[in-house]
């Protein structure tokens, strides 16, 4: 619980001082034949000594061109001490509105080496950024081909 309390405080500081939260960045970090994995980097927040980030695991091959199913994955780093927690993971449908929410807040672990953990944490914590192009929302990357 005190894993969520500090997002939403996180979030309502976000709104309190610039008045509209941040735009959402997709960017492409990791893929392979099945799915591609985005990271919000527009909707990193920061509280404390705890970065959030969102992470889209999208199917390369869906089941019709109409389908917008994707999901969401929360991951939090405690940067300096190289560990990592999960937070909430949201399913969206073929419309691509949220169709289940589940709250992890699971334990710190620490962040093993070449693992999808690893790779988020290089964007959330290092400043690695993906090269271009990068999607304003992930409607927008399955439309532009889905990485194909």
């Amino acid at each position: 619980m005190k894993f969520r309390s500090a997002i939403l405080w996180g979030v309502a500081a976000s709104l309190a001082a610039g008045g509209v939260a941040a735009a959402q960045e997709w960017h492409a970090i990791s893929r392979n034949a099945e799915r591609v994995y985005l990271a919000d980097v527009g909707g990193m927040g920061v509280v404390d000594d705890v970065t959030t980030i969102m992470v889209a695991r999208v199917s390369r091959r869906p089941a019709s061109p109409t389908d917008f199913s994707y999901t969401a994955d929360e991951y939090a780093y405690r940067c300096a001490s190289n560990q990592v927690r999960p937070g909430a993971s949201v399913e969206y449908g073929e419309d691509g509105t949220e169709t289940s929410r589940f709250e992890d807040g699971g334990d710190w672990e620490t962040v093993r080496p070449d693992t999808l953990d690893a790779f988020v944490k290089q964007v959330a914590c290092d400043g690695e950024r993906a090269n271009p192009p990068v999607f304003p929302s992930i409607k927008a990357f399955m439309e532009a081909g889905r990485g194909n």
